[in-house]
């Protein structure tokens, strides 16, 4: 599959590390956007040794100014990927996305599920909504509607250990993890989704 990134980060070490970490797994970064005024984003872990699952503490640096310039609109992708959007102008990037003929694989994150009113238009434009459990907990208390209701074509919760479930129209699909021992869950949930949208493609 060819892979391209838009993020932004900032005119620093970290920045340049990123973008070269990106090139040795042969993803395009010609879409990289450099901030000179802001720092690459940073994350700080905080892990459980017996689970290791983990708390991720996020300061998103740059990447609170992303943008989606008529350069990246007209890429025409078979799909976005979207992961967690940390900018109040969030709303108006997903809303350039669903404009597009690519479909959308959306992983909502806390910025997102806080405001559901601002994210209800764009669910059924969804062609794929990612969530863990306490994601999909959190936007059916809020909106008082099951996975099923939600509006995009396929909904996935996943349950760590204990696997995940796919709402496709009236069908629920389960699937079990090959292993219950996790070595490292950093990245666990965009790793799953973007698996599921390269099965999808292929």
């Amino acid at each position: 599959l060819k892979t391209a990134l838009v993020v932004r980060v900032g005119r620093d070490s970290d920045g340049q590390a990123v973008i070269q970490h990106l090139r040795s797994e042969q993803v395009d970064t010609r879409l990289v956007q450099h901030d000179s005024g802001m720092n690459t984003g940073l994350s700080f872990l905080v892990v459980e040794t017996k689970t290791n699952e983990h708390v991720a503490l996020v300061d998103y640096g740059a990447n609170d100014h992303l943008t989606l310039s008529r350069q990246v609109i007209q890429k025409n992708p078979q799909w976005w990927y979207v992961s967690s959007l940390s900018t109040k102008r969030w709303p108006q990037l997903v809303r350039q996305l669903t404009k597009t003929k690519a479909l959308l694989a959306w992983n909502p994150g806390s910025t997102q599920l806080q405001g559901y009113r601002q994210m209800k238009p764009f669910l059924k434009k969804t062609e794929l909504l990612l969530l863990n459990k306490d994601e999909a907990t959190e936007l059916s208390a809020r909106t008082t509607l099951t996975p099923q209701q939600y509006g995009s074509r396929i909904v996935i919760v996943t349950d760590g250990r204990h696997g995940a479930k796919a709402y496709i129209g009236g069908r629920v699909l389960s699937v079990k993890p090959t292993m219950h021992t996790a070595k490292d869950t950093t990245g666990a949930g965009d790793a799953f989704g973007s698996s599921v949208v390269a099965g999808l493609i292929k």
